[in-house]
């Protein structure tokens, strides 16, 4: 009895971690296309500067790592 309580909290523990984690990645995604459109549409026009790539490299690490 006990132990079936247990894991039934233990699923719905990782049903949630599992449910924040992906709102995290769509989110990282979504904020890494943001960044690419905004840079690119940004004058001069279609050229994304080394700093940029910079900054997108670190947007993309950001969103693995999350």
């Amino acid at each position: 009895m006990r132990g079936k309580f247990f894991d039934q909290i233990e699923k719905y523990i990782s049903y949630v971690l599992l449910g924040l984690k992906a709102l995290i990645v769509a989110s990282a995604t979504l904020e890494v296309a943001y960044v690419i459109v905004t840079r690119v549409l940004r004058p001069p026009g279609y050229f994304i500067g080394v700093e940029d790539l910079f900054d997108l490299f670190g947007f993309f690490r950001m969103s693995f790592l999350e």
